[in-house]
């Protein structure tokens, strides 16, 4: 009996290592294992999110790490257009180690390349990113509205899992809330590859029911009602932009026309 579950044992072990082999040679690029990302709804219309990632490369060669590109302003469907400041907090690895990263920024996203330039990786890695969202609240007239792509379009490679919890503020609950998924490509209103629970009635759960692939991502549209949010007051610049844009075209008009009247008092006589 003993032998037996030796052997058994060793069996386990030598097969082992072939399904991992057989799953590495498979490996043509990055593909992300698991994504799960917790998001923290706050009463000042912010999102705090933290991003726990597992990401497989095999043993492809020159591979640094990833990119994590998020949209710093959206179009809604009646037109307008929303901004939504990205403030990142941190980029570690699940032990809490820093992992170094280059930011740019374009005019609709800001991009994270993550990973050591001058070091390789090879086989599963993990990223934890930490950051906030400012604006992520619509304030409508009747209602107030969350949108938000919990897992992103913008991914170039394919996501096995994906999980997202969504806390809700303090005063409000999962009964008051009327909660909408979109999947799929960017710019379809229909879900394909999502469903939604509750697990309280302080958090929604969206899982993926199957695999994400290159270019499409999992949205979240849920309506609250009335007062649960307080809408931030616009800056200095905001409110008053429109009266800065008018003095400027006013002082530069006045510049304009001392110009020319200094150029018709000029009298030369024709040499320098």
């Amino acid at each position: 009996m003993k032998k037996a579950i030796i052997y058994f044992f060793l069996a386990f072990l030598l097969f082992l290592p072939g399904k991992v082999r057989a799953r590495t040679s498979e490996i043509t690029d990055w593909y992300i294992k698991d994504f799960v990302s917790e998001i923290n709804l706050t009463e000042d219309g912010r999102a705090l999110i933290t991003e726990k990632i597992v990401a497989d490369c095999g043993n492809l060669p020159d591979k640094h790490g990833i990119f994590r590109v998020l949209p710093t302003k959206y179009t809604r469907v009646d037109g307008k257009t929303v901004k939504t400041p990205i403030q990142l907090e941190s980029i570690t690895d699940f032990g809490g180690n820093k992992i170094p990263f280059e930011t740019s920024s374009g005019p609709d996203t800001v991009t994270w390349k993550i990973g050591d330039k001058n070091k390789t990786v090879s086989g599963l890695n993990d990223y934890k990113i930490s950051y906030s969202v400012k604006n992520t609240i619509y304030f409508g007239d009747q209602a107030d509205e969350f949108f938000w792509n919990l897992s992103g379009n913008f991914w170039q490679i394919e996501i096995d899992e994906f999980k997202a919890f969504v806390n809700l503020p303090a005063d409000v609950s999962s009964n008051k809330i009327q909660a909408t998924l979109l999947s799929g490509s960017l710019g379809l209103n229909s879900n394909t590859l999502a469903a939604m629970e509750w697990s309280s009635d302080k958090q929604m759960v969206v899982k993926s029911i199957q695999k994400i692939s290159v270019g499409q991502g999992i949205s979240l549209k849920a309506v609250f009602p009335k007062g649960i949010f307080t809408q931030p007051e616009k800056t200095f610049m905001e409110k008053y932009a429109l009266a800065l844009a008018l003095i400027s075209i006013f002082v530069f008009s006045l510049m304009l026309l001392e110009n020319r009247k200094f150029k018709r008092t000029v009298k030369t006589n024709g040499s320098i």
